[in-house]
């Protein structure tokens, strides 16, 4: 789950081939897209990302969660419950059969698509609650071991850890 990459080894194989994984857009896509003009103006925003393939479908069946759920959970979560899944299916181990302890420990930006997509929905407190579980990015780890009954808690905040380590 990597920009321009569905697997791991296509990811390392555009590495070794030098390739741009990094999507550039022009402004007038990006004002299409909702980016406020003022935005775009600032000399501090980029007019590139980098693109996860397919986010958008998620077979929400097979990890047991109910459509409207699926709907409103960030794409990040959604691929990682699914990289989590072939994470273990490529290593040869049979989820439902794994009887050590299994910690997860993950990170994710901050859950703009929550933001984007639901900032001015009026919905129930039950409503909001489904959404943050779905969103933020404290439930990220979590999701994976209460969806695959992994017998280990997971991280809170590793986003700090993954910060100090990650930084040059």
């Amino acid at each position: 789950v990597f920009p321009k990459s569905e697997t791991l080894e296509a990811f390392w194989t555009h590495l070794q081939n030098g390739s741009n994984l990094i999507s550039n857009f022009d402004t007038q896509y990006l004002i299409e897209q909702g980016i406020s003009e003022s935005i775009l103006q600032s000399k501090n925003y980029v007019k590139a990302k980098g693109i996860i393939e397919n986010a958008a479908f998620f077979d929400h069946r097979f990890f047991g969660i109910a459509k409207n759920e699926a709907i409103a959970m960030d794409p990040q979560q959604r691929k990682a419950l699914e990289l989590a899944y072939h994470t273990f299916e490529h290593a040869g181990y049979a989820l439902d059969h794994i009887k050590e302890k299994v910690g997860v420990f993950a990170c994710s930006s901050h859950p703009s698509y929550l933001f984007s997509n639901y900032r001015y929905s009026t919905c129930t407190q039950d409503e909001a609650y489904r959404l943050a579980i779905g969103n933020f990015k404290d439930f990220f780890s979590q999701q994976n071991c209460i969806l695959f009954k992994f017998k280990r808690a997971s991280n809170y905040y590793i986003y700090c850890l993954f910060f100090i380590v990650g930084s040059p």
